[in-house]
């Protein structure tokens, strides 16, 4: 439950999980738009660091089955991943769809956003401390 402060409406506030995920590539700017133009008051939205440092918007562990790339995601630079095609696995319509930064993320969209951490393995490399950090620069 959100503080009353963030919440004025009256009434629950509608979450779109990954996006508008069910229609357009989960966790890319194109799903988060077309939720929010679809009345999302906000968008749940997964964190991770990749190799090089930066904190990416994905959801699974590895890269594979959103872009081909059987790698995980802690092992990739941003550098390659920012070449990937996140968006042709879901449809032709959003071939070229790429894996957003947070930092992109949060400046497209500066409304609500729920950011859930993915550190599954012991060492989250800092990803608190970074995240924090971004949100606090948007």
């Amino acid at each position: 439950m959100l503080p009353a402060h963030f919440n004025r409406t009256g009434r629950p506030l509608l979450w779109a999980h990954r996006g508008a995920s069910a229609e357009a590539p989960e966790n890319t700017l194109a799903a988060f738009s077309l939720a929010l133009a679809q009345g999302a008051d906000g968008v749940e939205l997964d964190a991770q660091r990749c190799a090089s440092g930066e904190v990416v918007v994905v959801h699974d562990e590895s890269l594979a089955r959103t872009t081909g790339l059987g790698t995980l995601v802690t092992d990739a630079p941003y550098s390659v991943i920012r070449t990937l095609d996140a968006g042709a696995w879901k449809s032709a319509r959003f071939r070229g769809e790429r894996i957003p930064l947070l930092a992109e993320t949060l400046e497209a969209f500066p409304r609500l956003v729920n950011v859930e951490l993915k550190c599954d393995r012991a060492d989250d490399r800092g990803l608190t401390a970074e995240v924090v950090r971004v949100v606090h620069a948007a």
